[in-house]
């Protein structure tokens, strides 16, 4: 994404499946050093980030990264 730019915004509830997704694309690039994790969506760990997640958008406190419209990337404050 070189040379894109990008638009910052407060994320909706109804976008929390989007920072999902763009967190197992992120843990993926583990993988191409050699470390792998087989972490199941019901695992504790997850299940509670996810709700974290949940959280911050209804607060305010997190932001997605858009490009083109679409978002490419999050912050939780």
């Amino acid at each position: 994404m070189r040379g894109s730019s990008f638009v910052f915004r407060p994320g909706r509830l109804v976008e929390l499946p989007y920072a999902i997704a763009i967190d197992d694309d992120s843990g993926r690039l583990f993988s191409e050093i050699g470390l792998f994790f087989e972490i199941p969506d019901e695992h504790p760990f997850v299940v509670a980030e996810h709700a974290r997640w949940r959280l911050a958008i209804s607060r305010g406190d997190l932001w997605f990264a858009l490009s083109d419209d679409l978002p490419v990337g999050f912050s939780v404050l």
